[in-house]
Parts: C-alpha cells; structure tokens; sequence
C-alpha cells in the first residue's frame, strides 16, 4: 500500500513540469495562428483605433513574455483568466462544460466496454464461427465509419424519419430540472424528476451510441485478440484438466487475465474523449468541453483555449494514474516502485 502512495505521489508531482510545458506550447501556438482577437470582437465594422483601445484593455499591447509570465501567475492562483467572448471566467465556463462531456462520455465508453468485452469474449470462444465472422465486419464497419456521418445517419433515421428520439441538444427546451452536479441523469434521479430523467435519456441514447461506437469496435477486437492468446496458456489447460467449467474457466481464470490490453485502451480512448468528443457534440449541438473548444479556436480565444488544453492534459494524467492503480487490482503481481 505505501509503494501504490508514493507512486501516485510521484506522478503527481510529474504533473507540474506537464502542465508547464502544456501551458508553454499552446501559448506560443495560439499566438502563431493568424488573426487578431481584438477584431474579431470589435466586429468588422470597428475603426482602427477602437480595435488599438481594445487590444490595449486585454492586454495584447504587451511583450509576449510579460503576457506569459501574467498568465502563470494566474494560473498558480486557480485563474485560468476571462473568456474574451464569454466575458465569463474561463474555469466556470470549463467546469459547467465538462459536466456534460462527462455524462456523454463515461455512458459511451460504459456502452462501449460492455457490447466489445462481452462480444469479443463470444468471438474468441467461438472462434471461426457465424457469430465471429460476423463480429469482424461490424468491427471492421465500425472503425472506418466516420463519426460525423454516424450521428447525421443516426438523426436522420430515429430523430426525423422515425420520431423516436430527439434531434439534438442535452434536455428538451420544456423541461424542468433542478441542477446540483451538472450531470443531468443524476440531478434528475436525486430530485425524484422522472419525467426530467427521461427525457435526458431520450436525448443521450443517440449521441452515445454514436461517440460509442468506434470504442467498442475496438476493444471488441482487442478483446478477442487478447482471449485468444490467454486461453492458449498452460494454466487455462490446467484449469480445464480440473474440471472446471468451461464457464468459470473463460470469465474467472481468462477474462481478468485478459483484461490488462483493454483496460489500458479502453481507458486512454476515455481520457482522449473527456478532452472534448468535438464532432459528435457538433453534430448533437451538445454542450460540452470539445464544442467550447472549437469555439474558442474559432474566436481565437486565448484565455479558453489555453484553459481547454490544460484541463486535458490534467484529464489525460489522471486518467493514465488511475489506468495504473487498476492494474494492481487486476493482476496482483504487478509491483509499483
């Protein structure tokens, strides 16, 4: 337990030098694409001189170093500045946007670990067989859909042709719900709102399956790849010499063995989508973390932007230290020093 710690300890502080140069690149990018922010906000209409008074209120007058060495100093105080459009603080702006792409993607890869882990074990042990032949098309169908074409598929299909689900958004326009976390299925089931929780699940069953689909595809065939290579093992054929079950042989002996591949999938492609899931929240027009995002780039909004890759490099980090803390849990003989 004191080894598991300090590893985590240690990663954290890893987390400082990250952040660092994170914060250094996406400054010196930002600044590298064309375009001035001060005009864009004062509108194409704005003289010459309203746009100098403006770039002198933001700052932008300023040395490139001394606007760094500014924006450092704010973020060591939790400030990751002002929206130049939102004219809202950044970090509430990210906050509020990350509770959705949360709910969106932790039930898309929930979805997604579930439909791949279970069809990729059937594939493995049925091996060759119609279920596994036909598991590889739809695996093979599901990585080289586009995401986009997916969700507009989608839409047109069940939203506009079939009515059964709504078109976009996160909750429909007439419905109340009283928010406490931001996560809209669960603020609805805390305050007893059934009507609210249907109505949000009515609305997330698309855009889940949509963003989910790449996801389990691929670890269905990971799944596979790696069940086959575990039941090849000495000790599953001493397992089955046992007695044992064919059941209990593939979901207790092999499965969890099997697991270290997906999970480490599973779990990068889940930080990558909490970083912003940009084309199914276009398409959904869903308020999340990657339509900020695009937002902010297309404004050249510096002080989101640069807010937006922060908060994912901190996602990705996490997620990764809590990938390696499951690995102990799944095969204890895995030591951290």
């Amino acid at each position: 337990m004191r080894d598991v710690l300090m590893f985590i300890i240690k990663r954290l502080i890893m987390l400082i030098p990250i952040l660092f140069g994170v914060s250094l690149i996406t400054f010196s990018l930002i600044h590298i694409i064309p375009g001035d922010p001060a005009e864009i906000m004062a509108g194409e209409h704005a003289t010459q001189a309203e746009v100098e008074v403006l770039r002198e209120k933001l700052g932008l007058n300023d040395p490139l170093y001394i606007q760094y060495g500014r924006y450092l100093n704010n973020l060591l105080h939790l400030d990751l500045g002002y929206s130049l459009f939102k004219h809202k603080p950044v970090i509430e702006e990210i906050l509020e946007r990350f509770m959705a792409t949360l709910e969106l993607t932790t039930l898309a890869i929930l979805f997604a670990f579930t439909v791949g882990v279970v069809t990729g074990v059937i594939s493995a042990t049925r091996r060759n067989s119609a279920f596994d032949h036909t598991a590889r098309i739809w695996a093979i169908f599901g990585i080289s859909t586009p995401i986009f074409w997916l969700g507009v598929m989608l839409q047109l299909t069940f939203s506009l042709y079939l009515g059964w689900f709504p078109f976009s958004a996160r909750i429909g326009t007439y419905t109340e719900l009283n928010q406490i976390t931001g996560l809209f299925l669960l603020d609805s089931l805390i305050t007893g709102n059934i009507p609210a929780f249907i109505d949000v699940l009515k609305h997330l069953i698309l855009p889940v399956i949509t963003l989910g689909m790449v996801q389990t595809t691929l670890i269905s065939r990971i799944t596979r790849s790696s069940m086959l290579e575990v039941l090849g093992q000495d000790y599953i054929r001493t397992a089955r010499s046992k007695g044992l079950t064919e059941r209990i042989v593939v979901y207790k002996h092999a499965l969890k063995n099997a697991l270290i591949p997906v999970v480490t999938v599973g779990g990068l492609n889940y930080a990558k989508l909490l970083g912003g899931a940009i084309l199914t929240e276009t398409v959904y027009s869903w308020p999340g973390l990657g339509q900020y995002l695009w937002f902010s780039l297309t404004y050249r909004d510096f002080p989101a932007v640069q807010g937006c890759v922060l908060a994912y490099a901190i996602i990705f980090v996490v997620i990764n230290l809590i990938i390696d803390i499951l690995y102990l849990y799944i095969d204890p003989r895995i030591k951290y020093k």
